[in-house]
């Protein structure tokens, strides 16, 4: 039976991790175990112990699984409904663009190699949301292409005090920009390919289930508005948790430079041209500002990225790993790809954000 004993370290060569973090021990190795490596071996040992995982996972919200042998997005999926979760079959409203391979598995965001995706809980910029994600590497990467993971605890602790208040007073607001026809930018998603449906009335009583509001425009172009919290509180921990993604070009930036061993000087310039770009009012899918419209300084922003970082496990992708994350307790992000890399996605255990914060004040 599964124990968290049974739980090790990745090697200090395929890991990065910060020094608030006293325990690595978060990985479960079948080879350590001596678990059957065939499939049917691997998904009764998740049958037959996925309450104890499930009990281990809900209370500390990450493990990291190597050695299973899992063969693609079937064995993934199969490997999850095993395990218990309520699998996502959707990625509506989405803003990432991400590929359904399979029944309930995707693609990971399907973002421009040298492009670092952020911190961020997923979906965070809505109210319904994953409860899990879990991610898969069929092909491993020879260098960078890693999914760092940070917990959201930590990080809002690791915030300056009048930073926090800041956040817990004001909230956020999530600007959102869905396109009435295709870019030649994978990334700008229409609001069709969004909600898989070109009835307008169908998207309109999505947004209001959220609270948002929403606005059309001549071209078709369809315009959101969502405000809510920035900082939420674990019902079971008491612990306060950032729950943000910082969409804006001054994250991009700091983001860029933080890791500018990875670029060449000229790949920096196209780079810093891109952000300039893409983060015009005119061409931003996405964007975050305070909860009274206020855009975030550049120090405040650069701020909670520095946070990120300092907090931010950062593993090394191995064919076969798959790691498991609670949602509400872990963020994720995605470095720079220079090679071939293939993750593949699940999500479940859907949430309302709204319910899960009304227990706090019951609790």
């Amino acid at each position: 039976m599964f124990d968290e004993n049974q739980l090790s370290a990745l090697p200090q060569s395929d890991i990065s991790v910060p020094s608030s973090i006293s325990d690595t021990r978060f990985v479960l190795n079948a080879n350590e175990l001596g678990i059957q490596a065939d499939k049917a071996g691997l998904l009764s040992y998740f049958e037959n112990n996925k309450n104890s995982i499930r009990e281990y996972f809900d209370q500390h919200g990450a493990i990291y699984f190597r050695g299973f042998k899992l063969n693609g997005a079937e064995d993934f999926q199969d490997a999850m409904t095993a395990l218990g979760f309520d699998l996502m079959a959707s990625n509506l409203a989405g803003a990432a663009p991400r590929p359904c391979i399979r029944d309930k598995v995707f693609l990971s965001t399907d973002a421009p190699k040298p492009f670092i995706i952020g911190y961020h809980t997923e979906f965070v910029y809505q109210r319904k949301r994953p409860g899990m994600i879990a991610f898969y590497c069929e092909i491993a990467p020879e260098l960078h292409g890693e999914t760092p993971f940070i917990n959201c605890a930590g990080l809002y602790d690791d915030l300056e005090p009048s930073l926090r208040d800041k956040l817990e007073r004001n909230g956020v607001t999530y600007h959102r920009r869905f396109y009435g026809k295709k870019s030649k930018f994978n990334f700008r998603k229409t609001w069709m390919d969004c909600f898989n449906t070109e009835d307008k009335s169908v998207v309109e009583a999505y947004f209001e289930s959220e609270g948002a509001s929403y606005k059309w425009l001549e071209d078709n172009t369809l315009l959101t508005e969502l405000s809510m919290q920035a900082v939420v509180t674990d019902p079971i921990t008491k612990k306060k948790m950032l729950a943000v993604t910082m969409f804006n070009g001054e994250t991009f930036a700091y983001n860029f430079e933080h890791f500018r061993d990875r670029y060449s000087w000229l790949t920096r310039k196209v780079l810093s041209w891109f952000v300039h770009r893409e983060t015009r009012p005119e061409n931003r899918f996405l964007y975050i500002t305070l909860g009274d419209g206020t855009p975030f300084t550049q120090q405040e922003s650069e701020s909670i990225q520095k946070a990120c970082w300092r907090q931010a496990i950062i593993a090394k992708w191995r064919v076969g790993d798959f790691v498991l994350l609670n949602n509400k307790r872990w963020g994720h992000a995605r470095l720079n790809v220079r090679d071939e890399r293939k993750i593949i996605v699940a999500m479940g255990d859907q949430y309302d954000l709204r319910e899960w914060q009304a227990n706090v004040a019951v609790a």
